[in-house]
């Protein structure tokens, strides 16, 4: 397990109840009327938009902390 302060686990819970909705309507989409290459271009961008690099960052540097300890 990973442990997140007080801000991270703030962040954390903002950005990825945004990004965890989007990526499930786009998979259910995908599963029903398919995709092509331009969607996926524009599915990362979206997701890049809505924070998911710092996401990622947060997670890491938990990750970090832990493995460290």
């Amino acid at each position: 397990w990973v442990y997140f302060g007080a801000a991270e686990y703030e962040r954390v819970n903002a950005l990825a109840t945004d990004i965890v909705a989007y990526a499930d309507k786009m998979n259910a989409k995908w599963i029903t009327q398919g995709t092509g290459d331009q969607d996926w271009a524009e599915y990362e961008a979206q997701l890049a938009r809505m924070g998911l690099p710092e996401l990622i960052r947060i997670y890491q540097a938990a990750y970090d902390s832990y493995a460290k300890n």
